[in-house]
């Protein structure tokens, strides 16, 4: 795959990653003060690291935690399906945002990253590392 090639896909993975978990960290900070603003603060935290390529391998890392608790601890023992109708609780995107961040903890940000930027053009990728390219 070509540098290119692969930049433009971890940036995808990162801006549709980033900006779910922004969004829904936005989603929660409209309910009253309570436990769930410190996990709102969280996502939008991470999820803005995601998206700029900002510590993106632990930012990845965190979310991808978050949503296999979420998955493991909350949605599962519920009884909640991998696909339900509409309106109905499943884990379905919280698994996509676990692969996901999965991705990106093992292949990095990729060169189009504020970390690539700080390291020197984009070795935080493990497909660039492996093939030679820069």
């Amino acid at each position: 795959m070509s540098a290119s090639r692969e930049g433009l896909a971890l940036l995808a993975l990162r801006l549709v990653l980033g900006a779910a978990v922004v969004a829904h960290g936005i989603g929660k900070l409209s309910h009253a003060l309570d436990f769930g603003n410190g996990w709102a603060v969280f996502q939008i935290v991470a999820g803005g690291a995601v998206v700029l390529g900002v510590l993106t391998r632990v930012a990845a890392f965190l979310i991808a935690v978050e949503m296999a608790v979420a998955i493991f601890f909350s949605l599962v023992p519920h009884g909640a399906p991998f696909v339900a109708p509409a309106g109905r609780l499943s884990f379905e995107l919280p698994l996509t945002e676990l692969a996901i961040g999965f991705a990106l903890v093992v292949l990095g940000p990729g060169p189009l990253s504020l970390d690539a930027r700080r390291s020197g053009g984009g070795r935080g990728s493990a497909l660039r590392g492996r093939s030679g390219r820069r």
